[in-house]
């Protein structure tokens, strides 16, 4: 079966499909979770996941990617975390490629990191893929709220959610966010 520019409906992943013998029901959709170095993207994958998630890192830090999935009822979220040090941007380059979602996490105690994230945004061509941003370690005193993220950000019609990976704080509703936007984008192929 072959995927165009024009296929959004969902009928199909009701009937289900057949790759490499493998039957799908569900509709599969490539959320890239990214942002700057020490934002936490790790850690809200593992969170969203339910620990059903896996991160190839060195000393704690994410040196290749971090993978997580959620199924939702007939959507399959496939997380893919990338390294957020500059010299891996080769990798968050890779794995951006068949995005659908992309999930921009930022360390909010850090006006720096806000930087950084509307740099990376701008570097993935942000304006073509639905994008939610997650103000993470929002449970931090020196916090900026979700609406200073927002304007310095900058992007008109992107949503910032407050999160805490820690605390779990806005974990579900990013979570909804991103399903939301998944119920409306084309699909996936599978991996």
């Amino acid at each position: 079966m072959i995927f165009d520019n024009k296929n959004h409906g969902n009928d199909l992943f009701l009937k289900g499909f057949e790759r490499r013998g493998i039957i799908y029901t569900m509709k599969q959709v490539k959320v890239l979770v990214t942002g700057p170095y020490r934002a936490g993207k790790s850690s809200l994958i593992r969170l969203l996941a339910n620990g059903n998630s896996l991160s190839i890192d060195k000393h704690g830090t994410t040196i290749c990617m971090d993978y997580g999935n959620v199924d939702l009822d007939d959507v399959r979220l496939h997380l893919f975390g990338t390294p957020g040090q500059e010299r891996f941007a080769i990798i968050r380059n890779i794995l951006s490629e068949g995005m659908r979602i992309l999930v921009m996490v930022l360390d909010s105690t850090r006006p720096d990191s806000v930087r950084q994230a509307k740099a990376i945004l701008g570097e993935l061509g942000a304006a073509n893929i639905p994008c939610i941003i997650a103000a993470n370690k929002q449970d931090c005193p020196q916090a900026m709220s979700p609406n200073e993220v927002r304007k310095v950000i900058n992007i008109p019609g992107v949503p910032v959610i407050g999160s805490s990976a820690m605390s779990r704080k806005g974990a579900e509703e990013l979570l909804s966010q991103i399903y939301q936007v998944a119920l409306r984008v084309q699909p996936s192929l599978p991996c």
